[in-house]
Formats: C-alpha cells, structure tokens, sequence
C-alpha cells in the first residue's frame, strides 16, 4: 500500500512539467522526482473537476505547472492527491478496477529510489 513518506520529495517542489505518453502521463518536479501515473487523473481547481479524457484535461493539467506542492494524502484504496498551494489539486486513483497493465503510479524520487503500486 502506499505511503505518504513516499512523496516527500514533491512537497515544496514545483511541477515543472508534463509529458503525455500514449498511455500514461508524466509529472515532472524539477526532476528528480518524476511520477509516471498509469491511471485516471482528476484536476481540481476553482471548485471544478477535470478528469482525463475530458477535452478540457490537457489544458487543465499543463495549467498546473509553475505551481507548488502543499501536501500528498492517500485515501487508501482509491486515490492520491498532490495539493498545490492555491487549492488546486491533482488526484489520481489507486483503485483496483482501474488499474490495467500497469501498476497505478511509478515514482522515481531524489535519490534513485522507485516506488511502485
């Protein structure tokens, strides 16, 4: 299961980019770390919602780079969150029946260590 520990490293770091690969997407935090999410994202922000797969997710999830991280939290068994320090947020689920070939997320933090579930 996942730890919160694991994401130290994106606290007070910025996303300072994304790649989309074609059945994943990449967040860059100055990297190292780096978070490879294998699963459906949400963007929170303004009291809106976008998941992926939206026409709007693309934009919404670029709009998040430059922007600080406040806190990880995990719910277990369905979702991770990064907040940023405006509010905004982007969660992505850990849930069983969404998670494919892959595992849910890869991390690759500071020191080379790899994080997996």
């Amino acid at each position: 299961m996942a730890e919160v520990k694991w994401f130290k490293d994106l606290v007070d770091e910025d996303l300072s980019g994304v790649t989309f690969v074609r059945d994943y997407v990449q967040l860059h935090f100055n990297p190292p770390p780096t978070l490879n999410v294998y699963t459906p994202i949400t963007v929170t922000e303004g009291g809106r919602e976008i998941r992926s797969g939206s026409p709007e997710f693309a934009n919404a999830l670029i709009a998040q780079i430059d922007k600080f991280v406040s806190q990880v939290s995990i719910e277990p068994g369905v979702a991770i969150r990064i907040e940023f320090r405006d509010g905004s947020a982007i969660s992505f689920s850990i849930r069983q029946e969404d998670i494919g070939k892959y595992d849910a997320f890869t991390l690759f933090d500071r020191k080379g260590a790899v994080f997996e579930e």
